[in-house]
């Protein structure tokens, strides 16, 4: 079964995907565990805004040194004639993950249209509260501990809570509705999964990933190579959550408001 369905992927050609969403929206680990799977490639960070992260990236995969330079590389060759289509190690599916501020900074939706118009593409659009977002995204720069390897042990204390700068926040969360609402609309053939389905139902989630695809149905649990770090409740991570409560327009409030504030 397993044969047949490689043989038929095979005769397709290369199925390209783009893992997108906002920084610290579970991104990482749908990338991370593609990785980890037969015949899948999917990079991470080489639109990174930090020059030395994204050569280092570039270069875990490439022999060349074309990797991408911020307003030098154009970034729709740079994907279809390095990224997509290209796979070195004859993969069968080739992905790259790029965040919503560099969708946005690059202003990729056209071109993430024309990739669907022309077949064999696909977005996995991983979608997080934007609050939760951001408060992980500081606690992390200034803890400067993003993740923690699945198979190691670790003491590692939560990290205090962050004040949120009220101005900030609505900035962010302007730039997260832009990106959600136009990449939503730029691909039809685009699987939207949640960060709550990733913490609370990984094996699930991983399926729907893995079907959509169109990869092999794996017999056992598939492993997660990353593992969330030990952290308290969102509202509790926001030393002024009731201060901005009050104070924020609720265009903006409601995300504080929300279920999905996890």
């Amino acid at each position: 079964m397993i044969f047949t369905e490689i043989e038929q992927s095979i005769e397709r050609g290369v199925l390209n995907f783009v893992v997108t969403g906002a920084v610290r929206s579970g991104t990482g680990v749908i990338q991370s565990t593609l990785n980890s799977l037969p015949r899948v490639v999917c990079h991470a960070d080489l639109f990174h805004p930090d020059k030395k992260i994204r050569k280092n990236c570039y270069l875990k995969y490439f022999s060349d040194d074309d990797y991408f330079i911020y307003n030098v590389t154009n970034p729709a060759q740079f994907l279809s004639h390095k990224v997509f289509d290209h796979p070195k190690y004859n993969e069968l599916k080739v992905g790259v993950r790029i965040l919503y501020d560099a969708v946005l900074r690059l202003d990729l939706f056209d071109y993430f249209e024309e990739r669907y118009r022309e077949g064999d593409f696909c977005l996995i659009h991983v979608i997080r509260n934007p609050v939760a977002s951001l408060v992980s995204h500081i606690q992390a720069q200034k803890t400067n501990k993003f993740f923690t390897e699945k198979n190691k042990d670790h003491t590692d204390k939560k990290p205090f809570p962050v004040f949120l700068n009220e101005e900030e926040l609505i900035d962010f969360i302007k730039n997260y509705e832009s990106a959600l609402g136009k990449i939503l609309n730029c691909c039809d053939d685009q699987l939207v999964i949640h960060y709550k389905d990733i913490l609370f139902d990984f094996q699930t989630t991983i399926r729907k990933v893995m079907c959509f695809l169109e990869l092999p149905d794996p017999l056992f649990p598939v492993h997660c190579p990353i593992k969330r770090l030990p952290n308290l409740p969102v509202r509790d991570r926001i030393a002024n959550f009731n201060i901005l409560r009050k104070n924020l327009p609720y265009t903006y409030r409601r995300y504080l408001e929300a279920e999905d504030l996890v």
